[in-house]
């Protein structure tokens, strides 16, 4: 049994460790120590987004995933940059090789074809589960569906990286289209009526 309820900061050190676990060590934040990724989700406690966290249903719940998603994400990760810039600096000092790749990535996609689009008002930031469950991420999706129609929202998008085939069949096989292709990624949209 699997219940959906809203992350709180208690929550947040498993975040935490569901995050780096399911991040690769080359993507940033698959790399940053749990204090970095802890603040990086207080930013979005508060705010136009939802927090969602899957637990099970057990006398002591274990959470076993969650998802990010709302209004104002862009402005939430800049926020959690400009209050962070000193730890973030010395994360990439000590990381060298992250450092260069980003670097590269950018510059790459600074010579990529980039599809003029116009973004959803409200994006997912992320959907991670912990290792070894089963069907967590499709429950957490039906969680979003459930809280778009609730609320009224008609499009939700979100950006996924090309190489990330398991993550693009998962929102293909949720109603998600691709709709352009932006430094390395894809963006998608989902429409609810």
């Amino acid at each position: 049994m699997m219940d959906c309820i809203d992350i709180n900061y208690e929550h947040l050190k498993s975040v935490a460790s569901i995050h780096s676990a399911s991040y690769p060590e080359d993507h940033v934040s698959g790399s940053m120590t749990q204090h970095l990724i802890v603040d990086y989700y207080t930013e979005f406690l508060l705010g136009e987004n939802f927090f969602y966290g899957c637990f099970s249903g057990s006398l002591n719940p274990d959470l076993l995933g969650f998802v990010v998603f709302g209004k104002g994400l862009p402005d939430r990760i800049a926020k959690f940059k400009r209050n962070n810039r000193l730890n973030l600096i010395i994360f990439f000092l000590s990381h060298l090789n992250i450092f260069y790749r980003l670097i590269f990535k950018r510059l790459v996609a600074s010579f990529q074809r980039k599809d003029n689009f116009e973004e959803a008002e409200n994006l997912i930031l992320s959907i991670a589960v912990k290792k070894g469950t089963s069907g967590v991420g499709s429950f957490l999706m039906g969680a979003i569906d459930k809280c778009c129609k609730k609320n009224e929202i008609s499009k939700l998008g979100l950006y996924v990286a090309c190489s990330n085939v398991r993550a693009l069949n998962f929102y293909y096989k949720n109603g998600f289209k691709v709709k352009a292709f932006v430094s390395g990624q894809y963006y998608m949209e989902k429409e609810y009526e």
